[in-house]
């Protein structure tokens, strides 16, 4: 049966028919390679033949005539491409590679050659299998256990030498299969990539010690039931505590149930198999329970020690240090609870499982998987775990050329900044300007390495003294007089001088004055 659940998880390709052409469902577990095949014997004829995934993307793409074989530059380092057969291999498959794969030949027109559905998912993590029960007569053995694994669990028993075989499936295609044979018990997790299983030894918990141990979780209820094969032919029988204090008596041909005093809302007889249901259990309960006989001479028919024990803690898992680089991640760590502690490092996508019990059945178990750190604190009764997710801690983000381009929220502070600089730089240019125009003052020409100073036209009179003569009023003279006065206009030539600066005056307005002479005929002259 082993063999046949391995051939059947391990086996990974179903094809089945979607849309208009047959699709290949192919699972791989993270971080394996996969090889995409070309399911036909005969190629048409054709120019390019490529591999796309579902984004479109041109994986590899192959010319028959020049045998170029070219890759896409995210691929480069992840595939290989056989040009004889023309299959695909992808590497270190991540879940980020799940989607459909095409083989598409282009000629006259393109063909779709084969379509491939790849999952990519985690291996199982390991099974826990847990005693809760067990005793052992001269003549059978019978074991209570429990069999679980992410988040699914069974409850079974293990008696003649046999258990019921059974299984159960969660909705992501994880299996838990629960099987005996005469040496152990069995816990098999698996999924379509991977399994993994807890064994229990038969041989080591069918050993005869008189009595039978069974732990109860405090606040819980317990059954005790008849050891022997065949009901016990008495006419009394009594369930009894440490030998002494007796909790119920039975009388067989009345089928009267006469429980005492202190366990009448605790108890429970069955007098058709004759067990015993104890409720409520305390601490205070843990004892050894018998069943036997009066009249044969006190002969036992049933023997348990029953502990009562709380449930456990739930562990705390730590991380101590954890570093990443593009192709590992390592994480240092700490799985404690109960007075036990465990050490150990996650690398290359794993860690050596390890566990620890104490005296007092306490069991620590760490176990890692490629998506998280587990850490499970047990005992016979209950379980609890803590975990950490790998890809929490494994992160390692390179920037890419597009992150180191300035975001889109860093723009306008970006272009305020440019036009504030501006701003300044204007002002700044428009001082330079007024201070130079204050100091040049009136406007100069240079010519030919001599500065001419423009100023307003002159008219000289016959005192050689310089006045402003605006036009208007030489016409006038003109009028006045007849004579018709020189319009000639002067420059005063000279070598370029710098312009005193003016002392500073009290701003008081000076205006000169002088008096026109009489004007000067021809006829003077």
């Amino acid at each position: 049966m082993a063999i046949n659940h391995r051939l059947r998880f391990l086996l990974c390709l179903l094809t089945f028919k979607t849309g208009f052409s047959a699709e290949i469902s192919v699972v791989v577990q993270t971080g394996n390679s996969v090889q995409l095949h070309i399911q036909t014997r005969e190629l048409p004829e054709f120019d390019d033949l490529s591999w796309k995934n579902d984004k479109s993307e041109i994986i590899v793409k192959y010319t028959s005539e020049t045998k170029r074989v070219r890759l896409h530059s995210s691929y480069k380092d992840r595939v290989d491409f056989n040009d004889t057969t023309f299959s695909l291999t992808l590497k270190n498959m991540q879940k980020t590679d799940n989607g459909l794969y095409r083989a598409i030949a282009a000629g006259e027109s393109d063909n779709n050659i084969v379509t491939y559905r790849v999952s990519v998912i985690d291996a199982v993590e390991a099974p826990v299998l847990t005693v809760n029960a067990n005793w052992t007569s001269s003549d059978s053995c019978t074991v209570n256990f429990t069999c679980r694994a992410h988040e699914l669990m069974m409850n079974s028993t293990y008696q003649n030498n046999r258990c019921s075989p059974e299984e159960v499936t969660s909705h992501e295609n994880y299996t838990l299969i629960l099987d005996c044979s005469e040496e152990s018990i069995i816990c098999n997790h698996s999924n379509p990539v991977s399994w993994n299983e807890d064994k229990i030894s038969i041989k080591e918990l069918c050993i005869n010690k008189g009595f039978s141990d069974v732990f109860v979780q405090t606040g819980a209820s317990v059954q005790l039931d008849i050891q022997t094969q065949e009901l016990p032919k008495t006419l009394i029988l009594t369930w009894v505590k440490d030998k002494s204090a007796t909790i119920v008596t039975f009388i067989t041909g009345a089928k009267q149930i006469l429980p005492e005093t202190s366990y009448k809302e605790r108890v429970q007889f069955n007098n058709e198999t004759f067990s015993l249901t104890l409720k409520n259990m305390m601490k205070t309960d843990s004892g050894l329970y018998t069943a036997k006989g009066v009249e044969d001479n006190n002969k036992y028919f049933a023997e348990y020690k029953v502990s009562v024990i709380d449930a456990v803690e739930a562990p705390v898992l730590t991380v101590n240090s954890n570093g990443s680089r593009s192709d590992s991640c390592t994480v240092n760590f700490t799985c404690r609870s109960h007075e036990l502690m465990i050490n150990s490092t996650y690398q290359n996508n794993t860690c050596s499982p390890e566990e620890v019990t104490s005296h007092e059945i306490h069991t620590l178990t760490l176990d890692c998987s490629e998506k998280s750190i587990i850490c499970n604190h047990s005992n016979p009764v209950s379980w609890k775990q803590d975990r950490i997710n790998i890809e929490e801690l494994c992160l390692y983000k390179e920037e890419t050329p597009e992150e180191r381009k300035p975001s889109e929220s860093s723009l306008p502070w970006r272009a305020g900044v440019g036009v504030c600089v501006g701003a300044l730089v204007a002002f700044i240019l428009v001082l330079v300007l007024l201070y130079l125009k204050y100091k040049k003052g009136t406007q100069k020409v240079v010519v030919e390495g001599t500065q001419v100073e423009a100023q307003e036209m002159q008219k000289l009179n016959s005192d050689c003294n310089t006045y402003d003569i605006p036009d208007r009023v030489l016409a006038q003279a003109q009028e006045e007089t007849g004579d018709k006065l020189s319009n000639t206009t002067y420059y005063t030539v000279g070598q370029f001088q710098t312009s005193p600066i003016p002392p500073k005056t009290d701003h008081t307005i000076y205006s000169m004055v002088c008096k026109r002479s009489p004007a000067i005929t021809s006829d003077d002259a």
